[in-house]
């Protein structure tokens, strides 16, 4: 399964479809998915916690379902996801999820892969 698609059909799951496109998860960059209780929503301390980590916020999606969950979907512009991960785990953020888009990365890997092979094959 596609990076894509799986990024959309958890966001699909949490109650909005169709808004993977806006988050532009082609591009590279990272996405994470906080929940937390409409109460404890704070996006200056959100965008604070990122920025410490020297990242920024591309765009902030959020969704309050029925029981009073707010799902704050970031897309950040690096795809070194740990320390900010660490961050709000740090300051006990509940994190849903996280996807990371590193095309060229994995293109930098099949190539070398490829290389290996056919240096294994002379």
């Amino acid at each position: 399964m596609l990076v894509k698609d799986l990024i959309s059909e958890k966001i699909a799951a949490i109650g909005l479809p169709n808004t993977a496109d806006l988050l532009n998860i082609d591009e590279r960059g990272g996405l994470i998915i906080l929940q937390v209780r409409e109460n404890d929503y704070v996006l200056s301390e959100i965008a604070r916690i990122v920025e410490n980590e020297n990242a920024k916020i591309l765009n902030v999606i959020t969704h309050l379902n029925a029981n009073g969950m707010l799902y704050i979907i970031l897309k950040i512009n690096t795809e070194n996801l740990n320390p900010i991960l660490k961050s709000f785990e740090r300051f006990d953020y509940e994190i849903n999820s996280c996807f990371i888009n590193d095309n060229d990365e994995s293109d930098i890997f099949q190539k070398r892969l490829n290389e290996f092979l056919h240096y294994i094959n002379i």
